[in-house]
């Protein structure tokens, strides 16, 4: 496959929708839809792996339960089990991220960060979006968010619960399946 161009053909607040025009192993030109963060991508032969967002691995200072966010989402109008995770602001770290993010979405404090692993992408077939899992531990009083266009009720999960949410198919990312069968590991 080759790429022959990129086109913006939709710019939102927060995400632009681009074709990707390119030349299969045919020779045929096709136009591959997707979407991103990042509102100038002029080519996709400089591909910044700068990390947009954070998702949070968080255990209880005993390592005895795993946070999960209880949070509706409009793109599957229903609420989903996910992991406490964000945006990184302009001139914000990882570090200063997670902090931010957890505290605004639980009202938690964050501790301690025991792992923070390079930039993955999101869901490569329909974004370059990046992230970073970071991991760690908080202590505190689990709040309910108070922001108008977030649904988000965080709670501790310890393994016997978290088992129970794997068998029960309950809705939940895969990044929260993964989290969950390495937690009851």
């Amino acid at each position: 496959m080759k790429l022959i161009g990129l086109k913006k053909i939709h710019q939102g607040k927060y995400l632009s929708y681009y074709n990707a025009i390119y030349e299969n192993d045919n020779k045929e030109e096709k136009i591959y839809e997707f979407v991103s963060r990042n509102n100038n991508l002029k080519d996709l032969n400089h591909f910044d792996f700068k990390p947009l967002s954070i998702c949070m691995v968080i255990k209880s200072q005993k390592e005895d339960c795993i946070l999960l966010e209880k949070e509706f989402r409009l793109s599957i109008n229903d609420f989903c089990y996910n992991l406490p995770q964000g945006l990184i602001d302009d001139g914000e770290t990882i570090c200063e991220a997670s902090k931010r993010e957890l505290e605004e979405e639980t009202g938690l404090l964050l501790t301690d960060i025991s792992k923070v692993y390079p930039p993955s992408l999101t869901e490569e077939g329909i974004t370059s979006d990046t992230l970073c899992m970071v991991y760690g531990h908080a202590k505190g009083k689990i709040i309910h968010t108070n922001h108008s266009n977030e649904d988000i009720s965080a709670v501790w999960v310890n393994k016997e619960e978290a088992s129970s949410l794997l068998k029960e198919n309950y809705i939940m990312s895969v990044r929260v399946q993964l989290a969950l069968i390495d937690f009851i590991k």
